[in-house]
């Protein structure tokens, strides 16, 4: 059982499903909980023959009623290792099924999908979590981390367990469409002419991921280059959103109203039309663990430029460039740089980059990791339930 806050669209919900379609396809019985009804995905889920049970968590006073009600759930399905991913999730498991192993119906991993280098800048129920997290974590059975950088963070704040595991995002190339058919397909749906050049910056809106010093950064290159089209996807970012920047420089503001600025929201197919582009661009300035867009536009044979946070280096090696977090300087000579090279040497980066991704992350190698976690903390509840 895979117990998460919710569906919505994001790289930790996308890497649960990539997960569990693969332990279906090879012959799991897996069931997807939600503490809340925002599941954007869900009919997703269901495609790949996936059961998902949403709890309608709906604020503080239905919390009891929903961790009643995932112990049920829990009860039901009797599964053999209950997978949590991210802090409210974890934390609802571990109420759920209780803080003794010894009691347990099934013993608990952990997931822990980000950094912490600026805790501060959470919202103070985040670092409520996060704190709650730390002083449960020795209770549960195993830890897992997406990135050595999430895992260090945390033990800093006080996590502690005697199985602290990473493994990394696992990513299908069977499922990532790429080459120049692919190009010609995704531009065509967004509407962006053969010969544009185009960036992405595909993020929710938050500060951690630093829209702001994006636009700042490209504003001069939208000024001086009339073929660029620039396009912005995530949950929440919409020009009222971005308005500070756009505010502060008229060809940030010129290019909105002309169409080669665009904030298109959350999309489903990002996958799909990732091939649109020339160039991804991150800009993240804290709180990345291992950024799953990164790898999904390798994996479309698109070369990226990223901030130096989480595992951007071990990601992007030589199928890019890597800056410093929040300096606009550096984020835009970066992305110049990678214009101005002819579109054959940013394919040769993009296929690079692919192969870079297929080599090392493929789905059916991190289901084994996961596998060996479960395999090691099932047998090791056994074993407390019944000493020899």
């Amino acid at each position: 059982m895979h117990v998460i806050n919710c569906l919505s669209v994001g790289g930790t919900e996308r890497q649960l499903l990539r997960l569990a379609a693969a332990q279906q396809a090879d012959g799991d019985e897996v069931r997807i909980v939600t503490l809340l009804a925002k599941d954007t995905l869900r009919e997703e889920a269901e495609r790949a023959g996936l059961r998902v049970e949403a709890l309608g968590l709906h604020g503080a006073l239905a919390l009891p009623r929903s961790l009643s009600r995932l112990r049920r759930s829990v009860a039901e399905f009797q599964p053999e290792v209950v997978q949590s991913w991210l802090y409210w999730a974890n934390l609802a498991s571990l109420i759920a099924l209780g803080r003794r192993r010894k009691t347990r119906v099934a013993p608990i991993a952990w997931n822990i999908r980000q950094s912490l280098p600026k805790r501060a800048s959470e919202r103070l129920a985040m670092r409520l979590a996060i704190r709650l997290g730390a002083r449960w974590s020795p209770l549960v059975d195993a830890l897992i981390f997406n990135a050595e950088e999430a895992r260090q963070d945390h033990h800093a704040a006080g996590y502690r367990n005697k199985r602290e595991i990473v493994i990394h995002n696992a990513f299908d190339s069977a499922t990532a469409p790429h080459g120049e058919a692919a190009r010609r397909d995704a531009r065509r749906r967004l509407g962006i002419p053969d010969d544009a050049q185009a960036i992405a910056h595909a993020a929710r809106f938050h500060p951690m991921k630093d829209h702001a010093g994006f636009l700042v950064a490209v504003a001069p290159l939208l000024a001086a280059r009339r073929d660029l089209i620039i396009v912005l996807f995530g949950r929440g970012v919409t020009a009222e959103a971005c308005a500070e920047p756009l505010a502060e420089h008229a060809a940030l503001r010129d290019a909105h109203h002309s169409g080669r600025l665009r904030f298109d929201g959350e999309r489903l197919d990002l996958p799909e039309i990732l091939p649109a582009f020339d160039l991804l661009v991150s800009s993240s300035a804290w709180g990345e663990a291992f950024a799953n867009v990164l790898a999904e536009a390798l994996m479309a044979e698109v070369p990226v430029v990223a901030t130096d946070i989480g595992a951007a280096r071990s990601i992007v090696q030589a199928a890019g460039r890597v800056v410093p977090p929040r300096d606009t300087e550096q984020l835009r000579s970066a992305i110049a740089d990678l214009l101005a090279r002819p579109p054959s040497e940013r394919q040769a980066l993009g296929r690079l980059g692919r192969e870079h991704i297929e080599q090392r992350w493929g789905v059916e190698a991190v289901l084994h990791s996961y596998r060996a976690v479960w395999g090691e903390i099932t047998h090791a509840a056994a074993d407390l339930k019944n000493p020899a």
